[in-house]
């Protein structure tokens, strides 16, 4: 069984994000044991092993604020993007079902396009009417759909 300090400590060295507050999260234990235990899966492996200069070293700071605050939000995009992945089914590998001759990448360059529209209003002074979308969410958007092209065009090569 995790110990709540070993979680910590794996947080401490930046193996598990600092911002985990739920140290009893199943998910989160099933991830400290993973990297403890050297059990982490194949494509996990490979990222602790990246992470392990310089992602690491910046979200411990040692390589300057700038570079921990790139780290975290790179991470916390990451997240996200998973998350919303995860939610949609998978969709973005999918022919879209409502433009079925469209090319599932096609498919998530027509999103990112749209992204880069609300934000070429946004920024030249458009009030938006939905709220709850903020400049910040919409750049983190696109960043998300810039990942999942890039992704998706290493994958079938």
């Amino acid at each position: 069984m995790i110990e709540r300090q070993e979680i910590e400590h794996l947080q401490e060295v930046g193996l598990v994000p600092q911002n985990v507050s739920a140290v009893n999260d199943p998910a989160t234990k099933d991830l400290a044991a993973a990297v403890l235990h050297n059990q982490a899966s194949p494509s996990f492996r490979p990222l602790v092993e990246l992470t392990g200069e310089v992602v690491l070293e910046a979200l411990r700071g040692n390589r300057g604020d700038d570079q921990r605050a790139i780290a975290e939000k790179g991470i916390e995009i990451v997240e996200l993007l998973l998350r919303k992945n995860a939610d949609y089914g998978s969709s973005a590998w999918q022919v879209p079902l409502l433009a079925p001759t469209l090319a599932a990448d096609v498919g998530i360059l027509v999103r990112a396009s749209d992204k880069i529209r609300r934000l070429e209003r946004l920024l030249g002074g458009h009030q938006a009417e939905v709220s709850d979308e903020s400049l910040d969410q919409t750049i983190d958007d696109l960043i998300g759909y810039l990942m999942l092209y890039r992704v998706r065009s290493l994958r079938s090569r």
